[in-house]
């Protein structure tokens, strides 16, 4: 756990801020994420629950290249649970991403749009406009938490992107290159980025770890202790 940049409980509720417990990046709220009493670690922790069809999400401020292992060429992984209301649609509802329309950055999506839905996407742009194959991590569940880890090894360069999903077997890629989008690309958590307003999950995202100067991408015995047979993991004790 010694590689723990950041870590986000994402239960700050209403216009404000959700601290950084780890590291100093709090998220700012654009729109207003409200608390829901649900966690994967225990309902009275509670998370961060986002209107569908609204500009909600929960996103870094300032310099983005400060915290960035992307800019800081790092190997990196980000674990997280999300907990999507309904059942699945045609439409992709963002989890995580970096991305704006430059191809830049990355995405996690519940799906791709009319291509992959059900399904959670991890997908890297390519710096060109366009994106990358993506890690299809398999089909996640509808109201109920799910636990994932994505990351790359290769820092700003080529590497190998992975995903798992509710401590499976990770699902890679290779030949997979990130293009920094300097500091104008926050961590954004629950829409914002590429997706529209109609792609705001609808649902509930918590616990959000990024690890930074990993040695590889995250091992099956590395992901079962976070993933804790599915009863959550605090990481730093809630």
């Amino acid at each position: 756990m010694d590689k723990l940049q950041s870590f986000w409980p994402c239960r700050g509720i209403g216009t404000g801020t959700s601290p950084d417990l780890i590291g100093n990046a709090p998220l700012s709220a654009t729109g207003t994420p409200f608390w829901e009493p649900s966690n994967p670690c225990g309902g009275s922790l509670g998370a961060a629950d986002y209107a569908a069809a609204a500009t909600t999400f929960l996103g870094t401020t300032g310099d983005a290249t400060e915290w960035s292992p992307i800019d800081r060429n790092k190997k990196w992984w980000l674990s997280f649970w999300f907990y999507p209301r309904t059942g699945v649609t045609p439409i992709a509802d963002a989890i995580i991403n970096t991305s704006i329309w430059g191809g830049n950055g990355f995405f996690v999506s519940t799906g791709i749009v009319n291509s992959a839905p059900g399904t959670m996407e991890f997908v890297c742009g390519n710096g060109s406009g366009g994106w990358l194959t993506g890690c299809d991590a398999g089909s996640w569940n509808a109201g109920a938490w799910n636990f994932a880890v994505v990351g790359h090894d290769g820092g700003s360069g080529s590497g190998t992107s992975f995903a798992s999903l509710n401590g499976a077997a990770v699902v890679t890629q290779s030949s997979q290159t990130l293009t920094s989008g300097g500091s104008a690309y926050p961590l954004m958590i629950g829409g914002g980025g590429i997706f529209a307003v109609s792609q705001t999950l609808d649902g509930m995202i918590a616990d959000v770890g990024l690890w930074v100067d990993v040695s590889a991408n995250a091992t099956s015995d590395e992901i079962a202790a976070l993933y804790n047979g599915g009863n959550g993991n605090t990481l730093i004790g809630g």
